[in-house]
């Protein structure tokens, strides 16, 4: 599986891009920034600021649960409520 920011119909070779084989996907999904905290060429800048608070964040267990059940599992929560009533993209 892959994500992806945009569904395209033909793939334009870039420089510096990486293209994986067909073969090697099964399925692919549109999660407009999904790469954060990183980056996508072209679509978003990386989050320098999360970097350096995720090492606090990653060093004791209570907070990365805190960050899990306030950045991940809340945030799941809403996208999977707004792709069932249809308001999500």
């Amino acid at each position: 599986m892959v994500t992806v920011e945009e569904i395209v119909p033909e793939l334009r070779p870039q420089p510096g891009a990486i293209v994986l084989p067909g073969w090697t996907i099964d399925y692919i999904a549109r999660v407009p920034g999904g790469a954060h905290p990183s980056y996508a060429l072209g679509y978003s800048q990386r989050d320098n600021d999360f970097y350096v608070a995720w090492d606090a964040i990653s060093r004791e267990r209570a907070s990365f649960r805190r960050w899990l059940e306030t950045d991940v599992f809340a945030l799941a929560g809403t996208a999977r409520a707004k792709s069932e009533d249809g308001s999500g993209s």
